[in-house]
């Protein structure tokens, strides 16, 4: 897509070539639908809801209910792909793992709460767009 281009070439410095081979548009007016993106950006937790997410009690969770909620609390939180963006598609360089970055155009916001460290309580926190995306449990 154009603005994807002019942000990476004009608004980054990278190289034409470079950009070309390694970032690939996705959504609307592109090749890749966005539910493709969201599939790829969700696949490692989705791998992992089926394979073994650990309830509370340190067992394995079973209960089709709760993967099948699970599942459908993923494809919830990213249906802001569906605005379009772009997204790494590079492979590994020697010695390296491959790293999958997908920035939409309309950013998400991050929760409103999260866990406070020192005390375990639930804090109430200011939401912030979520520039970039990385598969869940990746940094």
């Amino acid at each position: 897509m154009p603005e994807h281009r002019h942000e990476l070439v004009v608004g980054s410095a990278i190289d034409p070539e470079v950009a070309a081979l390694n970032v690939r548009s996705f959504g609307p007016g592109a090749t890749e639908h966005w539910q493709d993106a969201r599939d790829a950006l969700i696949r490692h937790k989705r791998r992992q809801l089926q394979t073994g997410k650990l309830a509370n009690n340190g067992h394995v969770q079973t209960q089709a209910g709760f993967v099948s909620e699970a599942l459908t609390g993923l494809q919830h939180q990213y249906n802001h792909l569906r605005h379009g963006g772009w997204r790494s598609d590079c492979e590994a360089l020697p010695g390296f793992e491959p790293f999958n970055c997908w920035k939409p155009n309309r950013p998400r916001l991050s929760a409103d709460r999260r866990i406070d460290k020192r005390t375990g309580r639930i804090v109430r926190v200011t939401p912030k767009p979520v520039k970039y995306e990385t598969e869940p449990g990746h940094p």
